[in-house]
């Protein structure tokens, strides 16, 4: 499965996020009938693309499983933007703990670990980018 879906419509591009997003929160729905909660940076502080066309996830756990054949992606759906890091971290823990994931057996989320400043959450900050650096020679 190589492409993500927001609202039932494919996400193809870049170009197809709201303007001034840096990540999404996402659920990756497998073959075994388990699910996954997570979140991916589309763009770095210095403006370049990731690879959040392709990807899978970071866990080693469903890694191993894609890989060895015991699961497959089944959809991949992206549920949130975000702005900055603070609030992609806050939204991807939000929808982990709201959704009862750890608490769910069909969850392949593990656990949740974030820290968190109270004014990058009410007024977040754009993500400022910027170019990246030359050597001087």
């Amino acid at each position: 499965m190589d492409y993500w879906t927001y609202n039932n419509k494919e996400i193809k591009s870049i170009d197809d996020f709201p303007s001034g997003t840096i990540g999404f929160v996402y659920v990756l729905y497998f073959s075994d009938n388990t699910y996954y909660y997570g979140s991916k940076q589309i763009i770095s502080i210095r403006g370049t693309e990731s690879t959040w066309k392709s990807y899978e996830g970071s866990s080693k756990s469903i890694k191993e499983a894609l890989k060895s054949g015991e699961i497959s992606i089944k959809s991949k759906e992206i549920l949130d933007f975000a702005i900055s890091k603070q609030q992609l971290a806050f939204k991807e823990t939000e929808t982990i703990i709201c959704r009862g994931a750890l608490e769910d057996p069909k969850s392949r989320n593990g656990w949740v670990k974030i820290n968190l400043y109270k004014k990058n959450i009410i007024n977040p900050t754009p993500m400022k980018i910027t170019k990246k650096r030359t050597k001087k020679k």
